[in-house]
């Protein structure tokens, strides 16, 4: 199973009612719990997780890549150079709330 914030899941216990999920991560202590009927999460707020998660691991990726590409016929674009133009762009971008 995986939640909105694509962390994944292992189920661990089922009862009559409901399914007790941890955190993929066997060092993670994160759990949610699942109605057996309708599937859905029980509760509304999901569990905060000691480790990353693949969708941002996944992005920061692409990113790379693709900053790699933007970079990669510039004359004289030493990693240096392109840090700095990264640190100062992210510096004056306006993140979500949710992000900072």
């Amino acid at each position: 199973m995986t939640d909105k914030n694509n962390y994944s899941y292992t189920e661990s216990y089922s009862g009559l009612k409901t399914r007790n999920w941890r955190c993929s991560d066997r060092y993670c202590r994160a759990m949610i719990t699942t109605s057996k009927s309708t599937e859905a999460l029980v509760g509304t707020d999901l569990p905060e997780h000691n480790h990353g998660n693949s969708l941002l691991r996944n992005k920061a990726r692409e990113t790379e890549a693709e900053v790699i590409q933007r970079y990669e016929n510039v004359h004289r674009a030493t990693t240096a150079a392109v840090l700095q133009d990264i640190s100062n762009t992210i510096a004056s971008f306006k993140f979500p709330s949710s992000i900072k």
